[in-house]
């Protein structure tokens, strides 16, 4: 019993079902058979009751002819035995059908004896009636005895009431035959009502019982759900920790190796920092694909529907590429069909990740020849257009047995590829997931020693045929080769301000500022600039929505740069979908936006001073300021240092009186516009961000306000140590 309650759902209702059809076929088996049997046993009493009936008519009829004859006898009157032919034609009929049934032993016993004293008592009367007519025929005067067959007769009756006790005892067994049939049925529909109701109880019971089980399961996967969700969401923090965790010391390693590279070094030490700065990379580029893939696993991937244009793409990746690939002496080839539309709407940040992807490996893996990157319109219809792309290379190739697991996770072609190329093996998984994200499809053809061929078809929406806004890489307008150049910088915070105009000045090229959008847009409305650095998190209007109205509204074509803190991958691609030509993020290096700048701006007569060697050592004995990244920006010049001291002391207190005003507020939207704003603002002088984008991340997603609050205080006491400390170092 225990394991039939336990079973399946599936298995109880077949039993059920199984048993109530056995029941039904039981009941009806035992209701026909007992019918049968009744309705044998109502024929049996039928001619039982027939064969009384035949008797007594019979005994009537011969009693009415013998009568009629000794009436006739003793009075002459014809009138007695006319029609008394009658009388002997329903004797012999009822005594033909006595004779004629099957009857047993005792019953024919006594119909024979009936049949002869019948037909004795018929000859008596005839014998009588003989005799009579033939005195009257001789003139004698009549002298026959009429009760000659009484005897006869009485033995007639005394037969005739034996039968019909013998039947109509045959009855009272039939009657009780019936009665026990009767009763049998009245028993087993008894029976049967029983057995359906407990069945219909034990069912009901099972049911109830397996909802109940099943409500218990489903309040167990709620609850198992809840848990998997926590788990991810822990999982995602994790992961984000500990991205910041290595980043952070990456990018101490990465800076203080780039800044190593400014001293004079001997031909080993360079050859050891070029190894940690390429290690560094690597570690970062591993780091990036463990969260993309912790990402995708954990279905939190979201992939957008926004309008760039493929060949704006393609064009940017070729001179991203270009340097890497003449560093090993290798061709690098980009064709562009020229089919392909101006812009499509789809996912840029995942398309540029998949080529980055897969032409860094072809780079990676080939030591001499070069890579080609194909892209062509494989397929359209009215709404949609699937574009191929394809990235050929010479490289090392893959072996036929490892073609079909070279898209597994953590798995490359060669166990020593990792040893001798490096790289976690998540990249190709990475890129196959993506595509399948984009409901595309990738194969890879290779031969080993003589390269690979991937291609992968991604389709996308076609937009309305518009002119292209975004400017195309290679169609870059440029100032007049003077000093004499202007830069726009749209920029709200005032450090990022200072450090942007100091740079710039410190190049030689003009600069004016600009709090946000819309000032930029004023700005441009009445002066001509040679290149805009743009901010991305900005109030009035956003980097993004002014870049947009600079392309589209004002048919201004001047070389736009993003200035960001999200440095999240794909970040490039949806600036240059919005129309800017390129990107740095922030904290900015300046080497790094200078080589920008002389990308975008002629600057062959611009003289830019060599960095001063004997910049003074710079000691930090502080706990909570980090003054390391101004000192290098500084170039030796300590009035830079204090300046921007000066301008944390003045912002830091009012920053952080907006953010307790927001928090208090419940506002997230401008919790999150704060805390992003103020990160730029506490990196320059080296403060833990840890707090700051805590609260930026709770506050995106309108999460635990508990936990933003908790965050802000601990920020207020480091902000108040920091100050303090800065303070102190100003002073010295």
């Amino acid at each position: 019993m225990k394991k039939f309650l336990l079973s399946n759902l599936s298995i109880k209702i077949s039993i059920g079902f199984f048993l109530a059809f056995l029941t039904i076929i039981i009941v009806q088996y035992l209701s026909d058979d007992s019918i049968d049997k009744l309705k044998d046993s109502q024929q049996e009493m039928m001619k039982s009751n027939m064969l009384i009936s035949k008797v007594s008519m019979v005994e009537s009829a011969i009693n009415s002819y013998d009568g009629k004859i000794s009436d006739f006898v003793c009075t002459g009157n014809d009138l007695f035995i006319k029609n008394n032919d009658t009388n002997l034609k329903k004797i012999i009929s009822n005594m033909t059908y006595l004779q004629s049934q099957e009857l047993n032993s005792e019953q024919k016993s006594l119909i024979n004896k009936l049949d002869s004293l019948v037909k004795e008592e018929i000859q008596i009367a005839q014998k009588t009636l003989a005799d009579y007519y033939s005195q009257r025929n001789n003139r004698e005067v009549p002298n026959v005895d009429p009760g000659m067959g009484e005897s006869v007769l009485d033995n007639i009756a005394i037969v005739a009431t034996l039968f019909q006790t013998l039947e109509t005892e045959n009855i009272s067994l039939i009657k009780k035959s019936n009665d026990a049939h009767t009763q049998k049925m009245e028993l087993t529909n008894e029976l049967a009502t029983a057995f359906a109701l407990i069945v219909i109880f034990i069912s009901v019971l099972v049911l109830l019982r397996d909802i109940r089980r099943r409500n218990v399961l489903e309040k167990e996967l709620r609850f198992a759900e809840k848990q998997a969700y926590k788990v991810a969401e822990m999982k995602e923090q994790f992961m984000a920790n500990m991205s910041h965790e290595i980043r952070t010391p990456m990018n101490a390693i990465l800076g203080f190796a780039n800044f190593l590279n400014h001293t004079k070094l001997d031909s080993k030490q360079q050859e050891y920092i070029n190894a940690i700065r390429t290690s560094g990379e690597n570690l970062l580029t591993i780091i990036n694909d463990i969260l993309d893939f912790s990402k995708i696993e954990a279905g939190m991937l979201r992939i957008e529907n926004i309008s760039f244009s493929p060949a704006d793409m393609l064009h940017s990746l070729q001179m991203m590429f270009s340097q890497k690939a003449n560093d090993k002496n290798l061709s690098l080839n980009f064709n562009i069909d020229s089919g392909i539309p101006p812009t499509v709407s789809g996912d840029p940040t995942r398309l540029t990740q998949i080529l980055v992807n897969i032409i860094n490996n072809a780079i990676k893996f080939t030591e001499q020849g070069g890579v080609s990157v194909t892209a062509k319109v494989d397929s359209e219809s009215k709404d949609e257009i699937t574009l191929e792309f394809q990235i050929k290379d010479s490289g090392i190739g893959i072996s036929p047995e490892n073609l079909k697991t070279i898209f597994d996770r953590f798995n490359q072609a060669d166990t020593d590829t990792t040893r001798k190329f490096g790289g976690s093996g998540l990249g190709l998984s990475i890129v196959k997931k993506l595509v399948e994200l984009q409901k595309g499809q990738i194969n890879v053809d290779s031969n080993l020693g003589l390269g690979s061929v991937f291609t992968f078809r991604i389709p996308y929406k076609k937009n309305p045929d518009v002119q292209s806004f975004i400017t195309s890489p290679n169609i870059i307008p440029t100032a007049s080769d003077n000093i004499n150049s202007t830069v726009l910088v749209v920029e709200d915070n005032p450090m990022n301000q200072k450090l942007a105009q100091s740079l710039l000045d410190y190049w030689g090229f003009s600069c004016e500022i600009a709090n946000n959008g819309r000032i930029a847009l004023e700005k441009l409305k009445v002066k001509k600039f040679n290149l805009i650095l743009m901010d991305i998190q900005m109030p009035e209007l956003n980097g993004y929505d002014t870049t947009s109205a600079i392309r589209l509204n004002l048919r201004i074509q001047t070389p736009i740069i993003a200035m960001t803190a999200h440095a999240l991958p794909g970040e490039r691609e949806k600036c240059l979908s919005f129309g800017m030509n390129d990107y740095i993020s922030k904290p900015i290096r300046e080497n790094e936006l200078l080589q920008l700048i002389n990308k975008y701006i002629a600057t062959q007569n611009i003289h830019v001073p060599e960095k001063s060697e004997n910049k003074r050592e710079v000691v930090h004995p502080e706990k909570n300021i980090n003054l390391q990244y101004l000192n290098d920006l500084a170039n030796g010049n300590p009035d830079f240092v204090k300046q921007m001291i000066q301008l944390f002391l003045t912002e830091a207190p009012q920053e952080l009186a907006k953010l307790e005003q927001a928090v208090n507020l419940e506002d997230f939207t401008e919790i999150y516009s704060i805390a992003h704003k103020f990160k730029s603002t506490t990196s320059f002088v080296g403060i833990d961000n840890s707090d700051l984008a805590a609260i930026e991340k709770s506050a995106k997603g309108n999460l635990d306000l508990e936990e933003i609050r908790n965050r802000l205080n601990h920020l207020k006491s480091v902000c108040a140590m920091a100050i303090v400390e800065l303070k102190n170092y100003k002073s010295a």
